[in-house]
């Protein structure tokens, strides 16, 4: 059974290269971006985007819904 990290800021710096660490690693990432599109060239295709700003409460409690 394969875990499963949900990481904020995932489109850069070290939100990035933790998205980028943990699905070499063979995790289900979930990486919340602001900009999910922008952040899609350089992470794994197989890495799930989720539009997440954290100062943003809309947007935390849409992310937050299956």
């Amino acid at each position: 059974m394969s875990k499963t990290v949900l990481i904020a800021g995932a489109s850069r710096g070290i939100g990035l290269e933790l998205a980028v660490q943990y699905a070499a690693e063979g995790w289900q990432v979930i990486a919340g971006c602001r900009n999910p599109e922008a952040a899609r060239s350089w992470l794994a295709p197989d890495v799930e985007l989720m539009k997440l700003d954290v100062v943003d409460t809309d947007s935390i409690a849409r992310a937050s819904k299956p």
